[in-house]
């Protein structure tokens, strides 16, 4: 097993936490550029700035300003 399916079940008891930790990691979150790249949205940009492609770096460093107020 690979060390971030080891790390999953060490640190979450919760399978649903466990699933949304993995998707997360293995940048599968449904951001919005993720949901563009599968025609199931027209626009990529972040829904609360609407400057930055919605990803999860954009999101994990919360570097959308509007997000922070």
């Amino acid at each position: 097993m690979s060390m971030v399916g080891t790390l999953l079940y060490q640190v979450s008891l919760d399978s649903s936490l466990r699933s949304f930790q993995y998707n997360y990691l293995m940048l599968l979150t449904p951001t919005n550029t993720y949901l563009f790249k599968r025609n199931m949205i027209h626009v990529d940009l972040c829904d609360f700035c609407f400057q930055y492609n919605e990803d999860c770096e954009h999101l994990e460093v919360l570097s959308c300003s509007t997000y922070l107020e």
